[in-house]
């Protein structure tokens, strides 16, 4: 027996849904040991979970971002790419350029972690020139998490 309406479920999830990103992008940001890049997997995939559930196709593409994010950050190489790859080809020619460039230095990630030296290098570039047409609050947030990224 349900006691919440259609509608309460959806704020519900909405909410979860914001939670278990903003909780990953802080987390994401920061200086991670094994048992916190568990927790980061763990949020991403939450995160996707109630986007699936509540959000918009641009909801499940960010949150399928955070996922390939937590997969590169734990090496779990095919599937990071496949995930990153995915989301780049949905972001390349968005309006927005941070999301952009997030989508390019994840995939740059991702192709580092499969000892792919030339795409990692040309994605990398690439996020990094995307990057430099961002406002100032917008580029603090890219970098926060490109400078967790390997250079090339």
């Amino acid at each position: 027996m349900n006691r919440h309406t259609p509608k309460e479920l959806h704020k519900f999830g909405r909410y979860f849904a914001i939670e278990t990103n903003n909780a990953f992008w802080t987390m994401s940001e920061k200086e991670l040991n094994t048992e916190d890049k568990r927790k980061l997997l763990e949020l991403a995939f939450a995160s996707l979970y109630h986007w699936q559930a509540v959000g918009t196709e641009r909801n499940v593409f960010l949150a399928q971002l955070n996922v390939a994010r937590a997969l590169c950050i734990n090496d779990v190489q095919a599937l990071g790419l496949e995930y990153a790859q995915n989301c780049f080809a949905f972001f390349e020619n968005d309006d927005e350029k941070w999301i952009i460039a997030f989508a390019e230095i994840i995939l740059s990630h991702a192709h580092f972690n499969l000892g792919d030296h030339d795409q990692h290098r040309f994605y990398h570039e690439r996020a990094l020139a995307t990057a430099d047409q961002l406002g100032a609050e917008d580029r603090q947030i890219f970098d926060a998490t490109a400078d967790r990224i390997p250079a090339p």
